[in-house]
């Protein structure tokens, strides 16, 4: 069985209950206290926040506040791709809102330079774009991702239950009620061209919804909201004439584990809405709730699930995979893939290198390209086989240089 690595790979690990009525959530307060108070959104960003030194997504405060009016948005691009631990030594407060939700996928009838790969939540997986008079649809990304292509409408992702579509080109459900691995929610499936020539493309999928453990020693107070949604599944054009619709990505993870959990906030992770026509729903993720006095009296989409405390692994050996430097110009490391803010601007006519960074992925594998172009529209191109370490590997590729604005994405597939 093919795995990609927009997967989480890490097998089911032991967990071990603690009998005690105290916990150490393992915080070494390395981060400090995480203390959000003046009203606005925050993009949680740990390179500029100078947090989390060692990369690992595992972050040790001693305090977690996130006041009212706050919100933090939590997105795949500035968190690696990967699932967020916070571990606080002491109180957790959340009185205002963390989002991880994924975004929904592009709408039918989307010129072809329009077509992109909606941001998950971090942790989840991006949803598939629309397919073009020679370029099929994409199934969506991750364990649940929707079908592609399929009888038209792209497929919507499963997570904590299948997603139940009609033609049965659903994702199906992965994961488990304790949440170890921890798994955000996976794409839907775009959708596709029909019945007409032209330069428009089918839906895209939602993406997934990202995933979150917060491990506090004392206690958890939930006030406001976490909310890890699928995105919303793109709808079929205006008049219903060319382009089918894609699919909605699914709900993400959310574990909470404290001595004490309670508040009357809201816990989220449904799946990607049906829009109005055709667009297939996403199916819900998956919310566990540990602690020894279960006072939450809130909301939770779907219910979570509840038991107590336990240690649980943190992640380890996390496949890993950005783009290094285009036409020897470095790439931030959390490049914002938007075309009014271009990461790079080159200026050649000369064939174009891309250097490629892989951390735990097996040597000899080929990094596949996505190249979306404005003036060439779609292509994908090979890299030359990851060489080095399993630790951190390399590849080189080359593309051809183009007018206007360029998107890439990098994918990586192999066989265990």
């Amino acid at each position: 069985m093919k795995k990609l690595l927009i997967l989480t790979l890490a097998a089911l690990a032991s967990v071990t209950p603690i009998s005690a009525q105290t916990i150490s959530s393992g915080s070494n307060g390395s981060d400090g206290a995480l203390n959000l108070t003046t009203p606005g959104t925050i993009v949680f960003d740990p390179v500029a926040l100078n947090l989390d030194t060692d990369g690992d997504n595992v972050f040790h405060f001693t305090t977690i506040n996130i006041g009212p009016g706050v919100t933090v948005r939590l997105t795949n691009t500035k968190l690696r791709g990967r699932a967020v631990v916070w571990l606080a030594s002491g109180d957790v407060t959340i009185a205002g809102t963390i989002d991880l939700n994924g975004e929904a996928g592009a709408p039918a009838g989307a010129i072809i330079s329009a077509r992109r790969l909606p941001e998950p939540g971090a942790g989840g997986y991006h949803g598939g774009v629309g397919g073009t008079e020679t370029i099929s649809a994409q199934p969506g990304a991750g364990p649940g991702g929707g079908h592609g292509n399929v009888f038209f409408d792209g497929g919507g992702a499963g997570h904590g239950v299948p997603s139940q579509e009609k033609f049965q080109n659903f994702g199906g459900a992965y994961g488990n009620a304790i949440l170890v691995p921890l798994r955000g929610g996976s794409g839907g499936g775009g959708g596709i061209l029909f019945g007409v020539a032209g330069s428009g493309s089918g839906g895209g999928g939602g993406s997934g919804g990202g995933a979150l453990r917060i491990f506090s020693s004392t206690s958890i107070v939930i006030s406001g909201m976490i909310t890890s949604n699928g995105g919303d599944s793109s709808d079929r054009d205006v008049n219903n004439s060319c382009c089918a619709a894609g699919g909605g990505g699914s709900g993400g993870g959310i574990h909470l584990i404290a001595t004490t959990i309670s508040g009357v906030g809201t816990l989220s992770a449904r799946g990607g809405s049906r829009q109005p026509s055709n667009g297939p729903s996403g199916a819900v993720g998956r919310i566990r709730l540990d602690a020894f006095q279960q006072n939450f009296t809130g909301t939770s989409t779907p219910t979570a699930s509840l038991g107590s405390p336990y240690n649980v692994p943190l992640p380890s050996a996390v496949p890993a995979l950005r783009v290094v430097s285009i036409n020897g110009v470095t790439v931030p490391p959390s490049p914002g893939g938007s075309s009014s803010v271009p990461d790079i601007t080159i200026n050649t006519a000369n064939p174009i290198p891309i250097v490629i960074e892989a951390r735990n992925i097996p040597l000899g594998t080929v990094v596949k390209i996505n190249i979306f172009s404005d003036a060439a529209g779609e292509s994908i191109i090979d890299s030359s086989p990851l060489a080095g370490t399993l630790a951190l590997s390399t590849a080189n590729a080359t593309i051809s240089p183009q007018p206007g604005f360029t998107r890439l994405s990098v994918r990586a597939v192999w066989v265990p």
